[in-house]
């Protein structure tokens, strides 16, 4: 008997077991795949963004503090901190009543982020300590003539100033202690090396 188009039995699905698990475990590679390659990208990312080794010790010894003194006196400041500021001549103290072999003091700049100079006030810090001062100064003397005028480089004392300015600024008081040139002391500034440092 012949059946009319309507009249068919409904078709049987055949289903292909092998090829359900040859499409399954093509689509677990490739999620292997892009899997490892997120991970690669992550990790190759991060790795970069990674700053070097500095190539020196960091930190800024006081006078002729020994490395091998019976104590270390190790401190973080911030160059337009109020509290830094204040305990810095207290720190200068204790290091000048003890000989170099007795104490040791350190300085570590640690720039805060919401003080908006401290970083470029640090880049110079490292910049006065690495150049040859005319006058002989120290990097202690910046510190010291950074903290006499912290009133003009506070972030609220600077805040309709610009970068050139707040520079321009450190340029003069660098040459008045140090005798740096402003050629010399602006293009350390702007090394970025120097952030190694700092």
């Amino acid at each position: 008997e012949c059946l009319s188009g309507s009249e068919r039995a409904p078709a049987t699905r055949v289903f292909d077991v092998q090829g359900i698990t040859r499409n399954t475990q093509q689509r677990y590679y490739n999620m292997q795949t892009y899997l490892f390659a997120a991970v690669i990208a992550f990790t190759t990312s991060f790795t970069w963004g990674q700053l070097t080794i500095p190539s020196r010790e960091l930190g800024l010894a006081y006078k002729d503090g020994q490395a091998n003194a019976e104590v270390k006196l190790a401190t973080y400041i911030d160059l337009t901190c109020p509290y830094s500021q204040a305990a810095y001549p207290t720190l200068l103290q204790v290091a000048d009543q003890y000989t170099s072999n007795q104490v040791q003091l350190k300085v570590y700049l640690f720039s805060l982020p919401y003080h908006r100079n401290s970083h470029t006030i640090s880049k110079a810090a490292n910049v006065i300590n690495l150049s040859y001062s005319p006058k002989n100064a120290t990097v202690y003397d910046w510190i010291t003539a950074v903290y006499d005028n912290i009133d003009s480089l506070t972030t609220a004392a600077t805040v309709d100033k610009t970068d050139t300015d707040v520079l321009n600024f450190l340029t003069n008081l660098a040459y008045n202690v140090s005798g740096i040139s402003a050629q010399e002391f602006q293009a350390g500034v702007a090394n970025t090396d120097i952030d190694h440092y700092t």
